[in-house]
């Protein structure tokens, strides 16, 4: 088990921003759906911020779920 743990570690930070926004979305997808239990997203956001990981990094969603203050 620890080495499974310790090979999950290495590949969480090996992820690029893109991955790491991807694993949020699709967790929060699974969760609404009801195919992953409450709160797993924010688990998911808590895991990667300890790798480093700052949601969301593209400017595209940035954009969409933060919005976008040259806009008025």
């Amino acid at each position: 088990m620890g080495s499974l743990l310790a090979r999950l570690n290495r590949l969480e930070k090996a992820m690029t921003p893109k991955d790491g926004d991807v694993q949020v979305i699709s967790t929060l997808m699974d969760e609404l759906a009801g195919n992953a239990p409450s709160g797993a997203y924010e688990k998911a956001m808590e895991r990667l911020s300890m790798c480093g990981h700052n949601f969301p990094q593209s400017s595209e969603l940035q954009a969409l779920l933060v919005g976008n203050s040259d806009e008025h």
